[in-house]
């Protein structure tokens, strides 16, 4: 069992997108991310997984379901979106994440790592 209950990930935002530093599935643990649109309008988004190496690295968020390195999807006007890895894998997955989107998404996504119940 992990020491921690639950570990928040700062995202560093730049020009190329903004990055959560660290993502993982498998093993015990699983992360959730969650994204708010403060904006008046709807605001598409791109998530990109990536391995260590770089490499696509894929994931199966809820809700979906469906197993990719990447996640498309819309948030609409002052609206949340939480997106949750299932964390059943006996194999740990571990890579980062990078979101991209045409609206800024303040506050600062989260992204926590939480042990898998």
């Amino acid at each position: 069992m992990p020491l921690a209950s639950s570990v928040a990930s700062a995202a560093l935002t730049t020009s190329g997108g903004t990055f959560f530093a660290q993502f993982v599935d498998g093993a015990g643990w699983k992360s959730r991310i969650i994204l708010q649109n403060q904006s008046l309008r709807a605001a598409a988004f791109r998530l990109e997984f990536r391995d260590a190496s770089g490499q696509r690295l894929d994931v199966t968020l809820s809700p979906g379901n469906a197993r990719s390195w990447t996640y498309e999807g819309s948030i609409p006007a002052r609206g949340t979106l939480f997106l949750e890895s299932p964390g059943i894998s006996p194999t740990l997955s571990a890579g980062y994440a990078r979101l991209t989107t045409r609206l800024a998404l303040p506050p600062t996504p989260a992204r926590y790592a939480i042990p898998a119940s």
